[in-house]
């Protein structure tokens, strides 16, 4: 069957058009309806006895990657996680969810969906169908398998709680002291053999599970934690789903903090973010800029109007600063926003409040047009009363300025044309001899402020950074990641790291994030498969074919 699938840099020359539109094969059958009902057949099956909410979940899961991958994902992939818990009961031998009734039952489902000419399913679709089934299997042994990885970076007091199926209620400590390792290259290599559809479904179902659990067991939550920060959050952040990776970063948190007994502050978080999210993030950006903002919700195809309930509120922005200028806009999550107050708390900051829970970044073409667009907006915040100048707790200004000698300079010498106060500002400069050393930090230019807006008595703070193109690839795939940052600190953590090795590290993990970054553009709506997949897709059919011949006879 392999010889059907062509190869990947084949895909990328065959799937190239701009608009979905143009590869999506409006003639091919919609397989939701006898997806779902392959489903519900599976659920009523003999000796079953799955989880009361098995369909509930395939369903909440699959409206999940529709608003996170919605745009990207073929329709097929999107409705194919109706049957994620089907093939796994029916292929995965080695999970104890896969008893003999299970197996039965399940594949006598999947036996119907590849061969029951009336569902009218294609070649080509039961193909790409295959291959996803078999990957979802693939994906959670490898996130699986992770998280036991992790288990050996941490005290041996509190490992089988992460290792096995412990009983037992977690302990505080585990909730808190348990940190994720996270392997980029190791992550690299597993999707050069997966389908991306595969990861990005899973991760919806891992959120899912998250938030309505299946097991009573506190060990189990703690390790879906884990695998949310540690294998599936990273994989969506580098790829460009932010979305997805905000909503499994703060779910997580969420959950770590109820481990610790801090129902109380996540619930003063959420009202907290409950009324700035009824204000309207989009208006709320709109008169930061006083302008017309055109928004995109990037995190699916439905607009902030018709799903304003969502755990995360993340977009694209257009609007008049002098200039057009284009950024991007979060509202920070409510467990990232807790996590962030119960820190702060612990170290003896009981009054503490992010000031970047509306957060900002316009991205200019290069730096002397980056510090015009930041000198600009710095005036603004001067002529508009409600945008109140106020520093974050670690910063010695609101107004910062952050990188190489020649970036500081350029901002300055704006500033001082511009008639602007230099001795208003902080500025940290790193010097080529640091640059040569440890590698060019972030450069980025930024401001803080509280927002005056009606019906927010405490008002809203705000975070505005400015970065040019080059540094916001950076900040994602390139050196100054995020994700590098945390795996240094996580091998300092073991023993120190000189600065050049550091520099090392992040030049050869940040060619491994662009290799993951560029998988995202794999996922095919014209139904095409990873070829390096293709032999597990190949033994799961001829598994369901030597049940048909021999196991039910």
């Amino acid at each position: 069957m392999s010889e059907l699938c062509s190869s990947r840099s084949e895909q990328l020359e065959l799937s190239a058009p701009q608009k979905i539109e143009e590869i999506i094969d409006l003639e091919r059958p919609s397989l939701e309806f006898p997806f779902q009902l392959t489903l519900e057949g599976y659920f009523q099956g003999e000796g079953v006895n799955e989880r009361k909410d098995l369909v509930e979940h395939a369903e909440r899961t699959m409206k999940l990657v529709e608003e996170f991958a919605g745009l990207k994902l073929p329709p097929e992939a999107i409705h194919a996680v109706l049957l994620h818990d089907v093939a796994d009961r029916f292929h995965n031998r080695d999970s104890q969810k896969c008893t003999p009734e299970r197996r039965q039952a399940a594949g006598l489902a999947l036996a119907d969906v590849f061969t029951n000419p009336e569902i009218e399913i294609t070649d080509s679709q039961g193909l790409y169908i295959a291959s996803l089934l078999v990957d979802f299997i693939l994906v959670e042994e490898a996130s699986g398998q992770h998280r036991l990885d992790v288990a050996n970076a941490i005290p041996e007091s509190i490992r089988e709680i992460i290792t096995d199926r412990y009983e037992g209620a977690v302990p505080a400590e585990a909730w808190r002291q348990i940190e994720p390792f996270v392997d980029v290259e190791q992550m690299a290599a597993f999707l050069d053999n997966t389908n991306i559809e595969a990861v990005i479904i899973k991760a919806c179902e891992l959120l899912d599970n998250m938030r309505y659990p299946s097991s009573s067991r506190e060990s189990a939550k703690l390790q879906d934690v884990l695998e949310a920060e540690s294998f599936y959050a990273p994989l969506c952040e580098v790829m460009g789903f932010d979305g997805l990776a905000a909503s499994l970063r703060s779910q997580a948190h969420i959950i770590r903090l109820k481990g610790q007994g801090k129902h109380e502050l996540v619930k003063d978080i959420r009202e907290q973010y409950e009324t700035i999210r009824r204000a309207g993030v989009r208006n709320l950006v709109s008169a930061i800029f006083d302008a017309q903002i055109i928004t995109e919700a990037a995190v699916g195809p439905r607009s902030e109007e018709s799903c304003p309930n969502r755990s995360v509120h993340i977009g694209d922005f257009v609007a008049q600063n002098g200039k057009l200028v284009y950024g991007k806009y979060r509202l920070k999550t409510v467990g990232s926003w807790a996590a962030k107050v119960h820190e702060a708390r612990q170290n003896g900051k009981p009054e503490y409040t992010p000031m970047d829970v509306l957060g900002l970044t316009v991205i200019s073409k290069n730096v002397k047009a980056q510090a015009h667009d930041f000198v600009k907006f710095l005036e603004r915040i001067d002529t508009t009363p409600v945008l109140d100048l106020k520093k974050a707790a670690s910063k010695s200004s609101a107004i910062c300025v952050h990188g190489t000698v020649d970036y500081v300079t350029t901002v300055r010498q704006e500033m001082e044309q511009r008639g602007f106060d230099i001795g208003r500002c902080e500025f940290m400069v790193q010097d080529d001899e640091s640059v040569k050393q440890r590698g060019q930090k972030y450069q980025v230019s930024k401001v803080t402020f509280l927002m005056d807006y009606p019906g927010l008595d405490k008002g809203v703070p705000v975070e505005v950074q400015f970065v040019t193109e080059d540094e916001r690839r950076r900040s994602r795939t390139g050196e100054v990641a995020h994700i590098i940052y945390k795996y240094i600190r996580q091998l300092e953590q073991q023993g120190s790291v000189p600065d050049k090795d550091k520099h090392s590290i992040a030049q050869t993990m940040s060619q491994l994030l662009r290799q993951i970054h560029q998988r995202r553009d794999y996922a095919s709506h014209d139904l095409m498969v990873n070829e390096r997949s293709t032999p597990a897709r190949d033994a799961f059919l001829e598994d369901l074919w030597h049940f048909l011949q021999h196991e039910l006879a």
